[in-house]
């Protein structure tokens, strides 16, 4: 096993590991799979607004009008996360 301070290019030991015990191992990884625990999710959802690929589906002129809406009524820019729509140029 390498230290921190070098660097070890030698295969993985898996690789010299003869057919036999690697087909024994593959057999029984794939039919005699380790038991874990069930897996249980703690994590709720986060609403993102419009996803990406939803956005990219709208028709041009939508995006175009949507835009033009945003400036008349000085909406902040809802797809950047950029301050009150400006762009990074501005100071």
């Amino acid at each position: 096993m390498a230290t921190v301070n070098e660097l070890d290019l030698a295969p993985p030991e898996d690789l010299s590991r003869p057919l036999w015990k690697s087909l024994i191992r593959n057999f029984r990884d794939r039919f005699l799979p380790d038991q874990l625990p069930p897996l249980y999710l703690t994590s709720r959802p986060v609403n993102l607004g419009m996803l990406l690929g939803d956005f990219l589906d709208l028709p041009w002129y939508r995006t175009v009008f949507t835009n033009l809406g945003d400036v008349i009524l000085q909406r902040p820019n809802r797809h950047s996360s950029s301050n009150h729509g400006l762009s990074m140029w501005a100071s």
